[in-house]
């Protein structure tokens, strides 16, 4: 790359990290700075909910005995007491912060303190973490818009991370996204380099190293994940959908790729020795083996599994029999094996059909089917007009992978489309969904700015850096590049110009404004006068 491309780059990153900063800073002054008088009350912390209390009483537990946490509480189903904390990391997380920030002296007013902190800070590293998504899946344009878009959307995300709502939730989110983004730049740089069976015999380290830290590095977020929440299962069934899929198209290309072994063996094996320490704790913890034993292996399956077929010269079409009839299979000998680990695991699907004790539960609530009864309410005020541009974005989405053939997608599709049934099935899900919606939206948004004509204006930008910077070098040059600029007209066309505003106008309105102020309602009073919580009702920052 020559010294002008470089210096292109280089003000395009400038911009987009100004950019990004303003974009933490907003975040951070939503999620702190408004609801920060109803937390902070003479001298006292009220936190948002009961669970807040629950937590931070385990918390407060964890700092006095750190590492050892509690596994009994006796006002759990008083008077007789209950096991709890299955999965602890987010007690981890609040006991160690508020050991190390206060250098082991936590009292509990600053383990309260530091417990009201951490949703506004994790949400805010979430936010960053979609920026480097969008980034990874598009280009850093789409990144902003995403990470700019989740800064603002009402609903399960903002409501579970701001300021005083110090539960799982929030921690659930951040691991759920930063393993998967780990998880995509791991596959996107093992599939750019064609990672073969010969460089990892040879270790050849110069195209391996960089797939396997980021590998590493998303299966540690991975196996926090499984000590946080018990819906990690849904981003191990995501990939494993994945892997399958991709396996598959790379087969009959005839291409197969040794990159998705690079990358999920270590990464779910990593997760694997994470939590194998607390695997007596869980309550599915042959669940959990099982769930990672399959998918860690099952990219190396298929991948043998193509290149013998090809290799022996049998037909494609028995392919994907093949494939079943080993299926039937493996869950044959797991129901003789063992019948109550196959039971339990179908019943991991059981959250998309709620039964009736749980549509008594608020959040288990179906997103479009609160109590029985059809509403788009919920919706509208988790998403606004994203949750409807977002099927949109799917279909986009559904395209370029058939038909343009962009496969570097497909993991965020599937990703899209589990998050979106996981939502509709029960409300707790939103706070996934809504970072499928964030990115989903930066990439529709960047699409029509493209149509638009945004890229000749900025290639047009490039031109004029370059001028500016021969003119530093040569003045006669540029009095020479100036005077051909002027006679062949402006070097931006207002018409390219005018197309380019009208769109950032049309995304404003269709995308962000929703989300700070709604039909009938003040422009900001969505977001600056009223939050959604959990249960659906605005809340009032006064």
């Amino acid at each position: 790359m020559d010294n002008k491309k470089i210096k292109n780059l280089s003000w395009q990153t400038i911009v987009a990290m100004v950019t990004l900063l303003a974009i933490i800073g907003l975040s951070l002054y939503i999620r702190i700075k408004l609801p920060y008088e109803r937390i902070f009350v003479d001298g006292e912390i009220w936190f948002r909910g009961t669970d807040p209390y629950y937590f931070i009483r385990h918390i407060e537990n964890a700092v006095q005995n750190f590492p050892h946490i509690n596994t009994f509480d006796p006002y759990k189903v008083f008077p007789y007491g209950g096991s709890v904390l299955a999965q602890p990391f987010f007690v981890f997380l609040g006991g160690g912060l508020a050991l190390l920030l206060t250098l082991g002296s936590a009292t509990p007013h600053t383990v309260a303190m530091i417990g009201a902190y951490i949703p506004p800070v994790l949400g805010t590293l979430t936010i960053v973490a979609v920026y480097f998504i969008g980034k990874e899946l598009f280009n850093r344009w789409a990144g902003l818009i995403s990470a700019a878009l989740l800064t603002v959307l009402p609903g399960e995300f903002l409501s579970r991370s701001l300021l005083g709502f110090t539960d799982h939730h929030v921690v659930d989110s951040f691991l759920f996204t930063v393993a998967m983004l780990f998880f995509i730049m791991a596959i996107r740089r093992a599939r750019e380099r064609e990672i073969s069976l010969d460089n990892l015999l040879q270790r050849d380290w110069s195209i391996i190293t960089r797939p396997l830290v980021y590998s590493l590095i998303g299966g540690a977020f991975l196996g926090m994940h499984i000590l946080s929440w018990k819906g990690v299962l849904l981003l191990i069934f995501i990939l494993f959908i994945y892997l399958v899929i991709q396996s598959i198209l790379d087969y009959f290309s005839q291409k197969p790729n040794m990159a998705l072994c690079v990358v999920s063996i270590p990464y779910f094996l990593i997760a694997f020795i994470i939590y194998l320490p607390y695997m007596s704790r869980l309550g599915s913890a042959s669940l959990y083996s099982i769930s990672l034993l399959v998918v860690m292996l099952i990219s190396l399956l298929l991948y043998f599994l193509s290149r013998f077929m090809m290799q022996k010269g049998i037909k494609s079409v028995y392919y994907l029999p093949v494939l079943v009839s080993l299926a039937l299979l493996g869950l044959v000998s797991l129901r003789i094996i063992n019948p109550s680990l196959l039971s339990a695991m179908l019943a991991r699907f059981n959250p998309f059909i709620p039964g009736r004790a749980a549509l008594t539960i608020q959040e288990m609530q179906p997103l479009l089917y609160p109590f029985g009864k059809f509403s788009w309410d919920i919706a509208w005020f988790s998403f606004t007009t994203s949750f409807f541009l977002s099927f949109v974005a799917i279909g986009l989405l559904v395209h370029d992978v058939l038909r343009r053939q962009m496969h570097d997608r497909l993991l965020f599709l599937i990703w899209s489309i589990a998050t979106l049934a996981a939502a509709l099935a029960q409300r707790r899900f939103g706070d996934y969904f809504t970072i499928n919606v964030a990115l989903l939206m930066g990439y529709i948004s960047w699409r029509l700015m493209i149509l638009a004509g945004i890229k000749k204006l900025h290639n047009r930008v490039v031109k004029t850096v370059e001028s500016v910077d021969i003119s530093r070098v040569e003045n006669e040059n540029s009095q020479q590049e100036k005077m051909k600029m002027g006679k062949g007209g402006h070097i931006h066309r207002w018409e390219t110009w005018l197309r380019v505003i009208i769109a950032g106008i049309i995304i404003f309105l269709l995308v962000f404004f929703p989300s700070v102020g709604l039909p009938g309602i003040k422009p900001g009073t969505m977001l600056f006068g009223h939050s959604v919580n959990l249960m659906g009702h605005p809340l009032e920052f006064k």
